[in-house]
Protein backbone atom coordinates (compact mmCIF):
# COMPACT_ATOMS: atom_id res chain seq x y z
CA UNK A 1 0.00 0.00 0.00
CA UNK A 2 1.15 3.55 -0.79
CA UNK A 3 0.43 6.24 1.51
CA UNK A 4 0.20 9.69 0.25
CA UNK A 5 -0.28 12.79 2.83
CA UNK A 6 -1.62 16.07 0.98
CA UNK A 7 -2.05 19.36 2.48
CA UNK A 8 -2.69 23.22 0.94
CA UNK A 9 0.08 25.66 1.55
CA UNK A 10 -0.76 26.81 5.01
CA UNK A 11 2.28 27.20 7.16
CA UNK A 12 0.61 25.09 9.90
CA UNK A 13 0.69 22.29 7.30
CA UNK A 14 3.40 20.42 8.70
CA UNK A 15 1.26 20.39 12.06
CA UNK A 16 -0.67 17.57 10.61
CA UNK A 17 2.35 15.50 9.30
CA UNK A 18 2.08 12.11 10.62
CA UNK A 19 5.76 10.93 9.75
CA UNK A 20 7.79 10.01 7.67
CA UNK A 21 7.14 6.05 8.27
CA UNK A 22 3.61 6.52 7.52
CA UNK A 23 3.89 8.38 4.12
CA UNK A 24 5.61 7.96 1.01
CA UNK A 25 4.32 10.50 -0.97
CA UNK A 26 4.02 14.01 -0.49
CA UNK A 27 0.82 16.00 -2.09
CA UNK A 28 0.18 20.15 -2.17
CA UNK A 29 -3.43 21.26 -3.28
CA UNK A 30 -2.67 24.90 -5.11
CA UNK A 31 -5.55 26.98 -6.28
CA UNK A 32 -3.81 30.04 -8.16
CA UNK A 33 -6.83 31.46 -9.73
CA UNK A 34 -7.96 31.24 -13.01
CA UNK A 35 -5.94 30.77 -16.04
CA UNK A 36 -2.65 30.93 -14.11
CA UNK A 37 -0.73 28.24 -15.49
CA UNK A 38 2.54 29.64 -14.06
CA UNK A 39 5.00 27.64 -12.24
CA UNK A 40 4.83 26.44 -9.21
CA UNK A 41 8.51 25.93 -8.27
CA UNK A 42 8.44 28.12 -4.82
CA UNK A 43 5.71 25.57 -3.42
CA UNK A 44 7.20 23.03 -5.33
CA UNK A 45 10.62 23.84 -4.04
CA UNK A 46 9.31 24.54 -0.44
CA UNK A 47 8.27 20.75 -0.10
CA UNK A 48 11.28 19.55 -1.46
CA UNK A 49 13.42 21.10 0.93
CA UNK A 50 10.98 20.34 3.65
CA UNK A 51 11.65 16.79 2.65
CA UNK A 52 15.12 16.42 2.31
CA UNK A 53 14.21 15.14 -1.58
CA UNK A 54 13.03 11.76 0.47
CA UNK A 55 9.37 11.64 -0.71
CA UNK A 56 8.01 11.89 -4.02
CA UNK A 57 6.35 15.17 -4.55
CA UNK A 58 2.95 15.22 -6.30
CA UNK A 59 0.46 18.34 -7.52
CA UNK A 60 -2.33 15.83 -5.87
CA UNK A 61 -5.14 18.91 -6.21
CA UNK A 62 -4.89 21.63 -8.56
CA UNK A 63 -6.82 24.60 -10.30
CA UNK A 64 -4.98 25.53 -13.40
CA UNK A 65 -2.42 22.93 -14.11
CA UNK A 66 0.85 24.58 -14.89
CA UNK A 67 2.19 24.72 -18.08
CA UNK A 68 4.30 21.57 -18.97
CA UNK A 69 6.86 23.75 -20.31
CA UNK A 70 7.17 25.90 -17.23
CA UNK A 71 7.72 23.12 -14.84
CA UNK A 72 10.54 21.62 -16.62
CA UNK A 73 12.08 24.70 -17.37
CA UNK A 74 11.58 25.97 -13.30
CA UNK A 75 12.39 22.16 -12.09
CA UNK A 76 8.78 22.07 -10.48
CA UNK A 77 8.61 18.72 -11.77
CA UNK A 78 5.54 16.58 -10.07
CA UNK A 79 5.49 13.29 -10.20
CA UNK A 80 1.93 13.84 -11.00
CA UNK A 81 -1.00 16.47 -10.96
CA UNK A 82 -4.67 15.87 -10.70
CA UNK A 83 -6.92 19.09 -11.45
CA UNK A 84 -9.97 19.39 -9.59
CA UNK A 85 -13.21 18.59 -11.02
CA UNK A 86 -16.20 20.69 -12.59
CA UNK A 87 -15.18 23.70 -14.01
CA UNK A 88 -11.23 23.09 -13.16
CA UNK A 89 -11.59 21.18 -15.80
CA UNK A 90 -14.92 21.75 -18.38
CA UNK A 91 -14.08 25.67 -18.70
CA UNK A 92 -11.92 27.79 -20.38
CA UNK A 93 -11.62 29.58 -16.97
CA UNK A 94 -8.78 27.25 -15.56
CA UNK A 95 -8.17 24.63 -18.11
CA UNK A 96 -10.87 23.80 -20.55
CA UNK A 97 -10.50 21.03 -23.82
CA UNK A 98 -7.89 22.83 -25.95
CA UNK A 99 -5.49 23.49 -22.59
CA UNK A 100 -5.72 19.81 -21.77
CA UNK A 101 -5.20 18.19 -25.35
CA UNK A 102 -2.18 20.05 -25.32
CA UNK A 103 -1.38 19.45 -21.52
CA UNK A 104 -2.28 15.16 -22.82
CA UNK A 105 -0.09 15.55 -25.87
CA UNK A 106 3.14 17.07 -24.39
CA UNK A 107 5.55 14.35 -24.70
CA UNK A 108 6.93 14.54 -21.03
CA UNK A 109 3.45 13.89 -19.74
CA UNK A 110 2.09 10.18 -19.51
CA UNK A 111 -1.20 9.34 -19.53
CA UNK A 112 -2.87 6.75 -17.98
CA UNK A 113 -2.97 4.16 -21.08
CA UNK A 114 0.69 4.61 -21.18
CA UNK A 115 1.13 3.14 -17.93
CA UNK A 116 2.68 -0.29 -17.72
CA UNK A 117 0.23 -2.94 -16.43
CA UNK A 118 0.79 -3.55 -12.58
CA UNK A 119 -1.90 -6.91 -12.85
Amino acid sequence: MIWVWTSDTANDALSWYPGDDYVDIIGLDIYPGENQHGSQYVAFDKVKSLYAGKKIITLSECGSIPAIGNMFEYGDTWSWFMPWNGDYTRSDKHNGVAYLKNVFSDDRVITRDEMPSLK
